[in-house]
Parts: C-alpha cells; sequence; structure tokens
C-alpha cells in the first residue's frame, strides 16, 4: 500500500494491495518494502506454521502503530487473529487489506526486524 503525504497529517491513500514491511531491497539501502497482500496471508501461515516464536506488530490504515508485539493466534480467510499475550487480549483484522505496515521483532526469511 503506498501512502502518499499532502500535508503532515493528511495521507492520501493511492494503492490498496499492498503492505509495506520490512525487507531489505537489493538495490537500495532501505530497509521498506512493500507486499502485496497475498503475499502478506502467505508470510503469516509460514510465520504461524515455522516460527511460531516470532510476533509481530502492525500499523492499520488511520492508525497508530500497535503498542506491544503479538503472536499469531490465527489467520482466517480474509484477515488474522493476534494475542497480545501482556494483557491477555485477542486482536481481530477482519481486512489484510487495512494493514498499511508490519514489523517483526525477529529476522524471518529475508524479513528483517
Amino acid at each position: 500500500m503506498k501512502v502518499y503525504y499532502q500535508s503532515f497529517l493528511e495521507p492520501v491513500i493511492k494503492e490498496t494491495t499492498r503492505t509495506h514491511c520490512m525487507m531489505p531491497e537489493p538495490s537500495t539501502t532501505s530497509k521498506n518494502s512493500e507486499i502485496t497482500v497475498l503475499e502478506l496471508r502467505r508470510l503469516l501461515h509460514q510465520l504461524k506454521d515455522l516460527r511460531p516464536d516470532i510476533n509481530i506488530r502492525m500499523r492499520l490504515m488511520g492508525e497508530l502503530w500497535q503498542v506491544r508485539h503479538s503472536r499469531i493466534a490465527s489467520i482466517t480467510e480474509t484477515g488474522v487473529i493476534l494475542n497480545d499475550q501482556t494483557n491477555g487480549r485477542l486482536i481481530l483484522i477482519q481486512d489484510l487489506k487495512r494493514i498499511m505496515q508490519l514489523e517483526l521483532d525477529l529476522q524471518f526469511q529475508q524479513y528483517q526486524p
């Protein structure tokens, strides 16, 4: 998802099928990259199945970053359920398209914390 700012507080959404994820780009030193919703869904499944010790935190469209990293509890057809183990709360994200940015707490494949 690409976000362009007209002013400091007014983001303008130009594309709704991509999410920023912390991943190195081969041609630049920037850590930000974009992944599609399908790639995000695949990443969530891989994290849940292969590396359940990795926690994530997200920033949803129009919201601030989540305060804490959470564990992936379940992945639905269009969304994800996260478990915030600090306060025992479940976080339901019904639509993966609402995710603007994603951060992992540990390295996984090419994705950096």
